[in-house]
């Protein structure tokens, strides 16, 4: 897996790691093991029941924070689509991305607190040197609200990407353009544990890209 050979590549002992979109914990705990205890992970995972796995699954950790929240480009409360345990790799403030199924599967609408990057940053008074986000189609809002850490503390990014047809949801070429001409960062694929210059496309599928100034 690309994003778990770039994490165990791009951390260090002692980081500091943030995971945006943490699900059930499986990037987090590579993470937490390989910053080991002076590094420590913040992670980010809005849905209530998918959060109560992440908070088992990493409970014997000390190195490891977890946040349920939803990280966007504004402190609001938002209403989240949960399409229970099985699919919650879906859960989404955006429709779904699986068109085909989404009859079959069980929607609920959930309440959840979003902030911004930037301000729990700021309010923890965090460096972090490497963040995943993989938030369901929003990304770009997520990263719309890290201007503070974009700008001043310049962290490798591994960002969830795909252009899946999701209504209002700025393409992936947008947001590739976004941190090369906002903040001069540069886009990388990982081969061999190495990273890669990447020529952004027009259109992608599903893919993690990473990106480093």
């Amino acid at each position: 897996d690309s994003v778990a050979s770039f994490i165990i590549n791009y951390c260090s002992v002692g980081n500091t790691v943030i995971d945006v979109g943490s699900h059930f914990g499986f990037f987090s705990l590579l993470m937490a093991e390989v910053v080991g205890n002076d590094g420590n992970v913040h992670c980010f995972e809005p849905t209530p029941s998918t959060f109560s796995i992440l908070e088992s699954n990493v409970s014997k950790l000390e190195n490891i924070f977890i946040n349920q929240k939803a990280i966007l480009d504004e402190d609001s409360e938002i209403k989240l689509n949960d399409y229970g345990l099985t699919s919650s790799a879906f859960n989404s403030i955006n429709n779904s991305r699986e068109k085909k199924n989404i009859q079959k599967l069980n929607q609920s609408k959930v309440s959840v607190n979003a902030i911004t990057l930037d301000d729990y940053v700021l309010s923890n008074k965090l460096k972090p040197t490497l963040i995943k986000i993989d938030a369901e189609s929003s990304e770009y809002k997520v990263l719309k609200g890290m201007h503070y850490i974009l700008n001043n503390i310049r962290p490798i990014l591994c960002v969830e990407l795909g252009d899946l047809d999701v209504d209002n949801v700025k393409s992936s070429r947008e947001i590739i353009n976004f941190l090369i001409e906002e903040y001069g960062y540069k886009p990388y694929e990982i081969s061999n544990g190495k990273l890669k210059k990447h020529k952004p496309r027009e259109k992608y599928g599903f893919i993690n890209l990473f990106f480093k100034v």
